[in-house]
């Protein structure tokens, strides 16, 4: 008969001590075999080529296209981005809004609007200093 069968048999519960990881009401692993510290790697930058320690290198020339060197200007009511389009700007001109900018971690929000992780801006450092 099925109805006798307790059907609550995976509310368990995890814990660490140490090196040891155990689950209530059962066994216990030790985690030592694991703990070789391979993570204590050094990243360094020589050229156009990025390097981790014990790891492999990776060519960053690819990135070295400079095409985030663009003009902006303005005609009239328009501004234009050299090698792409264009916005025309409204006929009353501006209406601002009460909005801050906030910079958490990596994160840039706008009050009332979204977020941008900006953690990848790096990469564009990276480049400019490369250029130098």
């Amino acid at each position: 008969m099925l109805s006798s069968i307790d059907t609550d048999t995976d509310d368990q519960t995890l814990s660490l001590s140490n090196d040891t990881l155990a689950i209530a009401d059962g066994n216990s692993v030790v985690l030592n075999a694991y703990l070789d510290n391979t993570d204590a790697q050094t990243v360094s930058i020589a050229n156009d080529s990025l390097s981790i320690s014990g790891g492999n290198t990776v060519a960053l020339t690819p990135y070295l296209d400079n095409t985030d060197d663009q003009a902006l200007s303005i005609n009239s009511d328009t501004v234009f981005i050299e090698d792409g389009n264009f916005i025309i700007l409204p006929p009353n001109g501006f209406n601002p809004d009460d909005q801050f900018l906030t910079l958490s971690n990596d994160t840039l929000s706008i009050d009332n609007a979204n977020s941008i992780d900006l953690s990848a801006i790096w990469i564009i450092q990276m480049r400019r200093r490369l250029q130098l």
